[in-house]
């Protein structure tokens, strides 16, 4: 049957939310979809969701998961929270294990977090899994791509990227929104500040790594580079229509966010958001650098 054929079950799924042609058109030729599904929720009337991709977290997701209900209620009822559990199938029984306890903990998400709309996608059990050449980049897209379905599109929702490790604050939902409300551009970069790390060394460590990233931005703002922003894959977010206009995420195993913001930038603009902080954790080898792709001619591009 022809993807045109009004009969055609994508075709019924999108109409019911209205989603835009561009978006519809993305979703058939680009976006990625069986074998993976949403499971927790039903809904199909978000004003955002919030992506998370999370392999081995199953310590850590349960923090960022209580900072995120730690949000008002009425921005926690217009957000769809959607995990993404991942691995790949040669992944060590370690990792499966603790993805296992993920999925089990997610299926209980009602009684642990009632007020948050949950959701979540099992990329890690047999059958599941990411194909053995794909990452991190893969499961962002599986999340953020199932996500386009679920929102209210007589508005104009939002994508939020966050990490399973990374902590939020109160405002932070209500901070994307308004943002988003106030600025004419597509995508934004939240600011954000690392965990406390737990020992004197890895303080050291994080402090100046984040120094560094601090650093590297502001030679780029002196040079009036259009790019002069931090690619943090736990501190982005765009408007749904934007993301289906450059692509959608792209599937590399690392600096996704790198090149994921680098085209909106070319499309839609990026411009920095204000008024929260996201606090990724401070495991330094958790931190992928991209600095190396950036082509030295940014800073002089128009």
């Amino acid at each position: 049957m022809k993807a045109t054929d009004p009969q055609h079950p994508l075709d019924r799924e999108l109409s019911l939310g209205q989603m835009p042609a561009a978006v519809t058109k993305y979703l058939r030729t680009r976006g990625v979809r069986e074998p993976w599904e949403i499971s927790g929720t039903v809904r199909r009337d978000f004003h955002g969701a919030v992506v998370i991709p999370a392999l081995a977290e199953s310590a850590a997701l349960p923090q960022t998961l209580d900072a995120l209900a730690a949000n008002p209620q009425p921005w926690l009822e217009r957000f769809l929270v959607l995990v993404v559990v991942n691995n790949r199938p040669s992944a060590s029984e370690a990792l499966r294990r603790d993805n296992r306890r993920t999925l089990e903990m997610l299926g209980a998400a009602r009684d642990l977090w009632p007020q948050v709309s949950l959701g979540w996608v099992d990329a890690a059990s047999p059958g599941q899994e990411l194909p053995e050449q794909e990452g991190v980049g893969l499961a962002r897209k599986i999340g953020l791509d199932l996500a386009l379905e679920r929102l209210d599109w007589a508005g104009r929702p939002v994508l939020v990227s966050l990490d399973a490790d990374t902590l939020v604050q109160q405002n932070y939902l209500q901070a994307v929104t308004e943002h988003f409300h106030r600025s004419a551009a597509g995508a934004a970069v939240l600011p954000f500040a690392h965990q406390t790390a737990q020992t004197p060394a890895a303080q050291e460590a994080i402090t100046l790594y984040e120094l560094y990233l601090r650093h590297y931005v502001l030679g780029l703002t002196l040079a009036g580079s259009p790019y002069a922003y931090h690619s943090i894959g736990s501190a982005l977010a765009c408007r749904a229509c934007a993301y289906a206009a450059v692509g959608g995420m792209n599937r590399r195993h690392a600096g996704e966010d790198f090149y994921f913001l680098q085209q909106l930038a070319k499309t839609v603009g990026v411009t920095q958001l204000r008024g929260t902080l996201v606090q990724p954790s401070p495991r330094v080898l958790s931190r992928v650098m991209v600095i190396e792709h950036l082509d030295p001619g940014q800073g002089q591009r128009n």
